[in-house]
């Protein structure tokens, strides 16, 4: 999770070096991921994957 954000962040920058991880993207992070973990219901479980 912390990768997609990270690559939506890079899509705004011309190159690494001008990524600043300022209150602004720390505060759209914590949005983003609270959302994204929402559609898993109160209590995340892992599912079992039997392989």
């Amino acid at each position: 999770l912390t990768h997609f954000v990270m690559a939506k962040e890079l899509k705004h920058c011309k190159s690494v070096d001008e990524l600043q991880c300022n209150e602004n993207v720390k505060h759209k992070a914590k949005d983003f991921v609270r959302k994204y973990m929402n559609k898993f219901g109160p209590v995340y479980q892992r599912s079992s994957d039997d392989d």
